[in-house]
């Protein structure tokens, strides 16, 4: 009877110990898997968010008034276009600024060809290379005279177009800005997204046949 009575608490103890074996390894598992597929998200945000750090998309809008013998349509001449710029390294990238109901035609404007301080704010000249034209910008950044940080902001009604080289005022604003333009989501890697993938179905697999043995 003793004999019968240790023998049953020697099985009892060693499935207890085998059953905790399993609950460790399914517990051990899951922070695996979890921590894969979270360091794989991971990777997968900073590749988004790396694509286009610091690169931005200014939308250019406003009203102006023509200068004699210059014209407008009723209304105003219209500013439009863009430029791209990047306000980590405080350069312009591109630049597409242009006007509409205008005579004589300007723009577009495509060549930036200075940016400084003038009177605590930013000037950048964009010459219209074409029409031997200058738009000249004026707006606040975060430093005077630079493009770190700037995220775009109104535009004063100091910019002007005019005649290059003679300096000629041609059209003045009236109100305008610089926007940004809300940027694209950019599509997740491929390949980041299929490891992840795999890595969340090979975790259940492995969780179920873990349950099972």
């Amino acid at each position: 009877m003793l004999s019968s009575l240790r023998e049953a608490g020697t099985a009892f103890v060693y499935l207890s110990f085998e059953e905790r074996g399993k609950t460790m390894k399914r517990q051990t598992l899951v922070r695996v898997c979890i921590f894969a597929v979270t360091f794989a998200a991971a990777g997968l945000g900073a590749g988004a968010r790396a694509a286009h750090a610091g690169v931005i998309t200014l939308d250019a809008s406003g009203i102006m008034s023509a200068t004699s013998p210059a014209t407008c349509v009723v209304g105003g001449c219209t500013l439009g276009g863009d430029m791209v710029i990047d306000n980590a390294a405080g350069t312009v990238i591109s630049s597409d600024v242009t006007m509409a109901g205008e005579t004589p035609s300007v723009g577009p404007f495509t060549s930036v060809v200075a940016i400084g301080p003038i009177f605590g704010v930013t000037r950048m000249a964009i010459l219209d290379s074409a029409n031997n034209n200058d738009l000249g910008l004026f707006f606040a950044t975060p430093t005077s005279g630079s493009l770190v940080g700037y995220t775009g902001g109104p535009l004063s009604t100091f910019s002007v177009v005019r005649a290059f080289p003679a300096g000629t005022q041609l059209f003045s604003l009236d109100s305008g800005s610089l926007t940004e333009r809300t940027p694209v989501s950019v599509p997740e890697p491929a390949s980041v997204l299929l490891l992840a993938s795999a890595l969340a179905g090979a975790c259940t697999l492995l969780g179920r046949r873990s349950l099972l043995n």
